[in-house]
């Protein structure tokens, strides 16, 4: 279910006033965000930033495209997602993403990283650095991401998450690439690795005590994307009672399993209450068809 054009317009800030006279913006997806969830995973392109200027938004296009025809650029990510589109098997498939990865590392070589992370900064997609910097929760955060780790921990450091994990691009001592990388996320890793995650935080103590620092189970589990990649951690959530959230998502089957589907982080502040409860109510129905 995505926004109508009325509810798309409708701006539901609620503002409270503090003991200091300062104002707080009050927003229904905060306040169940707060309610509900412990752990909250964000993929990174497409759904933390989006560059207009490339035809796929990626961290990948945009440094690639600093220093190779951005044609070319292209070219190389239309030929390996239709690949990936035509083949159905996971093993071929996590193939075809290491070559595309193989390959756009290697093209790399020899550039000098400074030049990008001095000279370009990440686009955000609209809104996503007002929802996370309204954020005053208690819940972790985790980029869970194929994007370019120098471009990931930029966002995430400003954006105050607690970790990232992303794809690991290496830098000589003059700070130049050096054609080879660290893959620790497969294409399908999502799942994975975030049941890792929530296992490992789960396992952590309270300071001087034998008491769980946290106590996350699916239902307490928000995730954030848009991609075919992220499917396997939404249907999961989805059927568990989490929270999954589309940002623009752009295949049916992540649509399906989307409690929640908006165009951008600013649609997603303004959803009403009664809006959400509804999307909420629907995702109870679904579960309890299956």
């Amino acid at each position: 279910m995505t926004l109508t054009t009325k509810s798309k317009l409708e701006i539901n800030l609620h503002h409270i006033s503090t003991t200091n006279n300062k104002s707080i913006i009050k927003l229904p997806i905060l306040d169940l965000l707060n309610q509900k969830i412990k752990l909250i995973g964000v993929d990174f392109d497409g759904t933390l930033i989006h560059c207009d200027k490339t035809k796929y938004g990626s961290s990948w296009e945009v440094i690639l495209g600093t220093c190779v025809d951005e044609k070319e650029v292209t070219l190389i990510a239309d030929k390996y997602l239709t690949k990936l589109h035509n083949e159905l098997e996971i093993s071929k498939r996590e193939k075809i993403y290491e070559d595309w990865v193989k390959e756009d590392t290697l093209r790399l070589k020899g550039l000098d990283a400074n030049q990008f992370i001095q000279n370009y900064k990440m686009p955000y997609v609209l809104g996503a650095k007002d929802f996370f910097n309204s954020m005053n929760g208690t819940f972790y955060k985790s980029i869970i991401s194929g994007g370019i780790n120098i471009s990931v921990e930029q966002v995430a450091a400003e954006l105050n998450f607690d970790d990232q994990i992303s794809t690991i691009l290496h830098l000589d001592d003059s700070n130049k690439f050096l054609g080879t990388y660290e893959l620790p996320l497969k294409l399908h890793g999502k799942l994975e690795y975030l049941l890792n995650l929530v296992n490992k935080l789960n396992n952590q103590k309270i300071k001087d005590t034998d008491n769980n620092l946290y106590n996350i189970s699916p239902n307490e589990i928000c995730f954030i994307g848009d991609g075919i990649n992220d499917l396997g951690v939404f249907k999961h959530l989805y059927a568990n009672g989490g929270l999954t959230i589309g940002i623009n998502p752009k295949f049916d089957e992540l649509k399906k399993y989307s409690t929640i589907m908006v165009n951008n982080y600013n649609e997603l502040m303004n959803l009403s209450t009664q809006q959400i409860d509804y999307f909420l109510e629907q995702q109870k129905i679904n579960e309890d068809l299956k």
